[in-house]
């Protein structure tokens, strides 16, 4: 692993930040994606945003995969019982 200070005088924009990212194991978000900013990848680098590793992350065949709508519906109920 580098330094901090390495490491940003290496990563100039957005891109290189996400290649740098992937390179060491994180499990990004697609990268055109209005998520992955630059900011969230600075905090999930300095390790005040959780993101796991690729190592860590098991992804199991979906038979039957629910609609936008019913995602959001059960994301908005669960914030309204945990909020």
């Amino acid at each position: 692993m580098i330094t901090k200070d390495h490491f940003n005088t290496l990563v100039k924009n957005k891109d290189h930040f996400y290649k740098a990212m992937v390179a060491n194991g994180y499990f990004m978000p697609n990268k055109a994606s209005p998520f992955c900013t630059l900011k969230l990848m600075q905090e999930m680098y300095d390790g005040n945003c959780y993101c796991p590793k690729t190592l860590d992350v098991r992804i199991e065949p979906c038979l039957h995969p629910p609609s936008s709508e019913q995602l959001v519906d059960t994301l908005a109920t669960l914030i309204e019982n945990n909020g």
